[in-house]
This record gives C-alpha cells, structure tokens and sequence, in this order.
C-alpha cells in the first residue's frame, strides 16, 4: 500500500504529555506493519503533514521548508530541552513500525551557542524514548544519548567531536534491543559515538531543534534528510517540487 496516502496519520500532539499524545500512540501502535520508516529530503517548500507531525509543546517553534531542507527553530530566552521535566523540543515525527532499522540524518546547522540542541528522538511514548543529538557545551560539540523510562533520563553517552567540517551527519541502528549511534562530517567516514542495549516498543521517530539553559540561545536545526537506509532517495535533493511557501506551525 502507499503509506504516504494513509491519511489516518496523527497531525499534531498537545504538550509533552497531553491527551492527544495518547490518541497519538493508540494511532501509531494499533497498526505497527504499516509504518516502515519513509525517506525524506524535504525537496518542497510545503511540508509533507501526511508523513510528518510537527509537535510543538510550547507553541513557540516553527517548522519551514526552502525547497531542499526542513528547518526547525527555537527562539531565545525560553528552554526547549529533552530532559527529566519532559519534551520540550519542537520536532517533526513519523510512525514507525517496532521493527529494525537504520536512519541517517544530515543537519546543515552548526552549533555555536552553549546548549543548542539538535537530534533525533525514537519514542514508544511521552514518558518512554531515547534521545540521541548533538548540544553545545560553548566549547566543542558533543554526540549525546540518553534513554527515558517512565519520564526519568538516564544517560548513555556525552563524548566531545573533533569535527573538521561544516555539517553534521547523525546514524542510529536499532538490531533488537541494541542500539548505536554514529556520526560523520563529511557522510561518508563514520564514527561510533555510543552503544547500549535497551527494550523500546517504536512507535515513533524523528528529528527535533532545542536549546537549554536560563540564557537558552535561539537555535534554527536545518535538516537537509532524514533517510532510511532501506530505502534511500537516490538522487537526494532532485526535481523541487514547487509550490506556494506555507510555513507550518503546532500547537502546544
């Protein structure tokens, strides 16, 4: 079946723990093989609310497209981070059936702000997911994992980067229960930044912008893909699709 015309895809989740996320799990989990990870480079300037839900838990961020990136922002002075009082972060996601995969991601956005944060998050729920990105500690930029159970972070990694490149490429690899996450700044020489076993019924995944911290600095993630390697858009950023600009927006 085409699973980009499945219209029974959630569209949008109130706060980081609202009833909406429930009907959004209940959607999502009911139905685990249709959802195969989907390929997307975000080569239109209107996003694709079939495949994606934006989840704004603050009604602060924006989602936009320019034809060949999504970007998503968070504006200054408010936190927006992943953390033990929850999810905060706006971010873009897609049902996901609890199956192995592999996913790549390219964010085209470097960090340079103390606490900017920039990742993927892979949910079973609210309360119970892993959060593994790229921060800022105002130094260097680090590779981060940590997993939630029952809202209660626990973390996996933090290691700092030694990067010679502008953009930053981000691989997750779920076999069973283990998971790995690489990262790259040039997508084609790979490094294992953590690797840990972990019980988590997918339900969900996708790609979030935030920031932290009482000074928390705006930050904009340009995310150039998010592929599934099982089946990656091959060329990636082709023929635009054209069409009138129409920024979307959630609502907290």
């Amino acid at each position: 079946s085409d699973m980009k015309n499945d219209n029974s895809r959630p569209l949008e989740r109130t706060g980081p723990r609202g009833w909406l996320g429930l009907l959004f799990l209940a959607l999502t989990l009911t139905t685990p093989s249709t959802y195969a990870l989907i390929s997307d480079d975000f080569n239109s300037l209107e996003l694709d609310t079939v495949l994606w839900t934006f989840l704004d838990p603050l009604s602060d961020g924006t989602v936009s497209l320019d034809g060949t990136r999504a970007s998503i922002t968070v504006p200054e002075g408010t936190s927006h981070d992943v953390w033990s009082t929850g999810n905060y972060a706006p971010r873009l996601m897609q049902a996901s059936a609890d199956t192995d995969f592999e996913i790549e991601d390219k964010f085209e956005s470097p960090l340079s702000e103390k606490y900017q944060l920039q990742g993927v998050v892979i949910e079973q729920d609210a309360d119970n997911f892993l959060r593994l990105d790229f921060y800022s500690d105002g130094a260097a930029t680090r590779a981060f994992a940590a997993v939630f159970v029952a809202g209660s972070p626990s973390v996996k990694s933090n290691v700092p980067l030694s990067l010679s490149g502008g953009a930053l490429y981000l691989r997750i690899t779920r076999q069973g229960d283990q998971w790995t996450q690489s990262y790259s700044d040039d997508g084609l020489n790979w490094q294992v930044a953590s690797t840990f076993p972990h019980a988590l019924a997918v339900g969900a995944v996708g790609v979030f912008a935030g920031n932290a911290g009482g000074n928390a600095p705006a930050h904009t993630a340009v995310v150039d893909y998010f592929l599934n390697t099982a089946s990656p858009i091959a060329p990636e950023d082709g023929e635009v699709q054209y069409a009138l600009p129409v920024p979307a927006s959630g609502r907290a």
